[in-house]
């Protein structure tokens, strides 16, 4: 018997020395260590039954606190309440009772399983929102340089500048992000921007001006309904439509008195190299990291727990998603709530200071159990 005691206090120690539970947790299954003894000596499948439903029920609470970082959030957890009323209940019991241990299992299950599903809902909607505006980042990036690309070098209109950087590059953006780069939608904008820079450079071949006073009308149609189905078209676009085609004009009667007259053009005199448009800030993903922080990065993948230290307090959340291709980590409560955001390099800077480390999920009683025995093993190896 005294046999039996020393036993499960050894099995304790280990766990409340356990850096993987919360320490929440620790307090309520501290308060189950008298209730396990007189249930292991009256019954000795304890530790030897790896179902028995005692065992169970320790490893299922110890699981099920696993996101708690502290105290202070646990007021209004009803998790918490739970598991508070069912330590209650083994207590009332002084662990007589077997098949008490079955029934509480059973209803912690229950209960887990309800909050699992509203806390999902909630991880899901993190994750959507995360990978939504990771997706809006790179198409930003994307029409970022595309327009800076093409305008390069080209002298034209300050007024197209405007246009392009405050309403052609959302409505690119808005069809990068809604139909791809590959649909008919982002193919005709890109096609229209092409058209619109060419049509507003001074041309000396007669041809070349025809052919602008001829599709003058098609593009205006184009940038215009491109605009109103995305819902751009604001008063700055109006604004710009209406200089549009008064311009187109003027620059075509410009180039044909330069032809034929000989006569200095006016529209291309006042015009000058377009700036780069800034719609985000450039993708950062170099990183300088050793062999070993790349592996240990590679460790934390979506779902994990972390614990991560913060000064002088300790947080513990789960990684839900790895935005791409940004590469930023995005971290969630117990309950599905966003409450971290690190990049590839904060995380390597955590690593390297070892301020974040995974948490072990595997069941506590299990691997106090196994390092119990281990140790008792040694020992008698040691004595023998």
């Amino acid at each position: 018997d005294d046999d039996t005691v020393n036993f499960v206090g050894m099995l304790f120690d280990y766990i409340l020395n356990d850096r993987n539970l919360a320490i929440p947790m620790k307090a309520l299954i501290g308060r189950l260590q008298i209730p396990l003894v007189k249930l292991a000596l009256l019954d000795k499948s304890f530790f030897s039954n790896s179902v028995h439903p005692a065992r169970l029920l320790l490893n299922e609470l110890s699981s099920a606190g696993i996101g708690w970082s502290s105290s202070k959030e646990l007021k209004r957890d009803g998790l918490y309440e739970k598991i508070e009323q069912v330590v209650a209940k083994v207590l009332h019991a002084l662990g007589h009772d077997k098949s008490l241990f079955n029934d509480l299992l059973q209803e912690l299950r229950d209960f887990i399983s309800q909050d699992a599903r509203r806390n999902v809902l909630v991880e899901q909607r993190v994750k959507d929102t995360e990978r939504g505006k990771a997706k809006t980042q790179q198409a930003k990036r994307s029409v970022q340089t595309l327009i800076n690309q093409k305008a390069c070098g080209l002298r034209l209109p300050a007024e197209l500048g405007r246009f392009l950087s405050d309403v052609w590059s959302k409505v690119l953006t808005l069809q990068w992000v809604k139909f791809g780069e590959e649909s008919p939608e982002w193919q005709q904008s890109v096609h229209s921007l092409d058209t619109l820079l060419w049509a507003l450079q001074p041309l000396s071949d007669p041809i070349d001006i025809s052919q602008r006073d001829q599709l003058k009308e098609d593009l205006m149609v184009a940038l215009k309904s491109a605009t109103d189905a995305l819902g751009t078209h604001n008063d700055h676009a109006k604004s710009f439509f209406s200089w549009l085609s008064e311009h187109l004009t003027d620059l075509s009667n410009s180039d044909r008195a330069f032809i034929e007259e000989d006569a200095p053009s006016k529209t291309s005199s006042s015009n000058a190299e377009l700036e780069d448009i800034i719609l985000t800030q450039p993708l950062l993903t170099e990183t300088h990291a050793s062999d070993a922080e790349e592996a240990s990065l590679k460790l934390f993948t979506e779902g994990t727990w972390v614990e991560i230290q913060n000064n002088e307090t300790t947080q513990r959340c789960k990684l839900a998603t790895v935005t791409q291709p940004d590469c930023n980590f995005v971290f969630v409560n117990r309950r599905g709530m966003k409450i971290l955001e690190r990049s590839i390099h904060d995380m390597l800077e955590l690593i390297r200071s070892e301020r974040i480390r995974l948490i072990d999920e595997s069941q506590v009683f299990d691997r106090a159990l196994q390092s119990v025995i281990g140790n008792l093993r040694k020992l008698h190896q040691q004595a023998s």
